[in-house]
């Protein structure tokens, strides 16, 4: 696990800055008009940010990729799940 994850110093949320990673399932064929607006809105927004958006098959694979992540503290910022 990172130490940043651990080490008990709070968070400074009064700024966004870094690399946000942003998955979502089957959304890019459909709507990347969409999405690539509003990362590039948000960029504008927060100019230290960088979103990079990964656009993953959907089904089972999906949710056995998110938990393999989240074992290896590897998730996304952001997941798009469907309901």
């Amino acid at each position: 696990m990172p130490e940043t994850n651990i080490d008990g110093n709070k968070l400074d949320t009064s700024k966004i800055e870094g690399e946000i990673r942003f998955m979502t399932q089957n959304l890019k064929n459909d709507f990347s008009e969409f999405f690539e607006k509003q990362i590039a809105q948000f960029e504008k927004e927060n100019p230290d940010t960088k979103v990079i958006w990964e656009d993953k098959p959907g089904g089972p694979d999906f949710d056995k990729n998110m938990a393999a992540d989240a074992v290896e503290c590897q998730m996304a910022d952001v997941i798009n799940i469907p309901d």
